[in-house]
């Protein structure tokens, strides 16, 4: 049996669902996939670590689609985002995406205090409670604190609704992060009727699918835009490619002080990747 060393260290025995997982959100066909895990799995040996595998899948894609140099991978892509105000407005816009009707930040008084929540969420009967939450590293688990934490501000506020402190009716409360949850965490807001939205959860339907399906990729998984590029963009307001594709490049240039030529290749290489 060949072992895998994970990012945290520990081994897990290796499964090639993964391999064949990765190969097609990096845009491969099911079959150029399963060709790729047949290349990969020549190549292992016991504790390889993750990133070598997923290092050589990614060579393997590449062969098969070019524009595939052209990406990040969007588990690290969603990472370099930063934190506030990226991520939120990133979450906040894919919301509205997937037929929320979304309302920015806003600052409720609960029964006890003061709190701010990341966005209110409304679709039919429902009105939910938006946290946000970023880890730079997508390796990193998003533990039991925050479910935690987002129960008592949801009580809080549901109590300062009844008492007439402020006039949103939440019903639920959803937690939107960019990596995994801790296995306490996902047992205590399971538990407490808290909503999770993270890396691969809910199973099959988790926030890496929703990005895929409406093609909401945040402008960081073009490899050209470093880090100086991000900060200026986003501190614009640019945050995903479709904002790229849509912009009037002229004023864009001017507004962001970004030549247009390199706009220009920004814009061409977005559509590259919108088109797959």
């Amino acid at each position: 049996m060949i072992r895998v060393r994970k990012f945290d260290g520990s081994l897990e025995a290796y499964d090639r669902k993964k391999v064949v997982a990765f190969c097609l959100r990096m845009g491969a066909s099911k079959g150029e996939a399963e060709a790729i895990a047949d290349r990969v799995e020549g190549r292992l040996f016991d504790e390889i670590q993750t990133k070598k595998i997923l290092q050589m899948a990614r060579r393997y894609v590449a062969r098969y689609r070019p524009k595939v140099r052209l990406r990040r991978d969007l588990r690290s892509a969603i990472s370099l985002l930063r934190s506030k105000p990226d991520w939120e407005l990133f979450v906040q816009r894919l919301m509205s995406e997937v037929g929320f009707d979304v309302e920015g930040n806003r600052v409720l008084r609960g029964k006890c205090v003061e709190n701010e929540v990341d966005g209110v969420l409304r679709k039919n009967s429902q009105t939910i409670m938006l946290e946000v939450k970023h880890h730079l590293s997508p390796h990193t688990k998003t533990s039991l604190d925050i479910p935690r934490e987002v129960r008592s501000i949801f009580e809080d506020l549901t109590e300062g609704f009844a008492l007439g402190y402020h006039d949103i009716d939440f019903t639920d409360a959803l937690i939107v992060c960019n990596t995994k949850f801790s296995t306490e965490g996902k047992k205590y807001a399971d538990c407490r009727g808290i909503g999770r939205l993270s890396w691969k959860d809910p199973v099959e339907r988790g926030l890496e699918v929703l990005i895929e399906e409406e093609k909401f990729y945040p402008i960081t998984i073009l490899r050209e835009v470093d880090k100086k590029m991000k900060t200026t963009l986003g501190d614009n307001g640019i945050i995903v490619l479709k904002q790229i594709v849509d912009a009037d490049l002229k004023k864009l240039s001017v507004q962001t002080g970004i030549r247009e030529e390199r706009l220009e290749g920004l814009e061409r290489n977005a559509r590259k990747i919108l088109r797959d």
